[in-house]
């Protein structure tokens, strides 16, 4: 029964060094650290101005007609694939979906770019 006092007492001691609050049990102390590790970021001005450029580009709403226009002419592509499709065929709707991953990804990268979390 004693040394099982002195483990409580020695881990409670210890629950300061962990940032552990008065009160705090262990989901929202784990809450905290979590939420302070994703959004407790300072990132340089540099970043921020950066940052801000890329979503005045990507909030335009003329950005999401194109996007919206890529997304309609790669359902178009995929569409037109068959079998036995002749060489030229092939060739054209390649390009097509080269073209379209490549306007995804950007803009998948343009976005989490542009995200602030202050």
């Amino acid at each position: 029964m004693v040394a099982v006092a002195k483990i409580t007492v020695s881990l409670t001691a210890g629950a300061d060094f962990f940032g552990f609050e008065k009160g705090m049990n262990k989901k929202e102390f784990l809450k905290n650290k979590c939420h302070q590790l994703l959004f407790g970021w300072e990132c340089c001005a540099g970043w921020y101005k950066f940052a801000h450029i890329i979503e005045l580009f990507i909030m335009d709403a003329f950005v999401d007609l194109f996007i919206t226009l890529c997304i309609i002419i790669n359902t178009a592509f995929m569409a037109f694939e068959q079998d036995g499709m002749d060489q030229q065929m092939e060739t054209t709707l390649s390009y097509g979906n080269y073209v379209s991953s490549a306007d995804g990804d950007l803009n998948c990268k343009y976005t989490v770019a542009s995200i602030r979390f202050s």
